[in-house]
């Protein structure tokens, strides 16, 4: 019994740690390169922040703050994803924008939309595991 509840103790913390760093290793990918045309400076995902500060600081409270609520887990989801959208959706919109046409935008644009998205889909997958555990017990 205390063998098999410190596994469990164990796979939660590295649970814990990979839901984290699902939130964390999304924001890396504004250091890419999203758009550039040939002869002007190219733009990374960061300075798009700066044209959003609003929807950015906005975004990232509700990313980083749902961890610390406490209410259900149903509306954490709907929290995180909220999040998410908030915060991301400006910077793409901004970035495809900003181009005046599309063939500017860079592969780590694309390789940034999938990294967040592949991301966002862990952290629904963790939260729904989360969700069914407590009902296991």
């Amino acid at each position: 019994m205390k063998k098999s509840l410190s596994k469990l103790t164990e796979f939660r913390i590295k649970e814990k740690i990979i839901y984290l760093l699902a939130k964390i290793i999304p924001m890396f990918t504004l250091l890419f390169e999203w758009s550039g045309i040939y002869g002007v400076k190219q733009y990374s995902g960061l300075a798009y922040i700066f044209y959003n500060k609003a929807s950015s600081i906005l975004g990232l409270i509700i990313i980083f703050g749902e961890i610390f609520l406490r209410v259900k887990l149903k509306y954490k989801m709907e929290l995180n994803l909220l999040g998410h959208l908030i915060f991301w959706g400006p910077l793409f919109y901004a970035a495809v924008t900003e181009t005046n046409n599309i063939s500017n935008l860079t592969i780590m644009f694309y390789v940034s939309l999938f990294l967040v998205i592949m991301s966002l889909i862990l952290q629904l997958l963790i939260s729904k595991r989360k969700g069914q555990e407590f009902k296991d017990i």
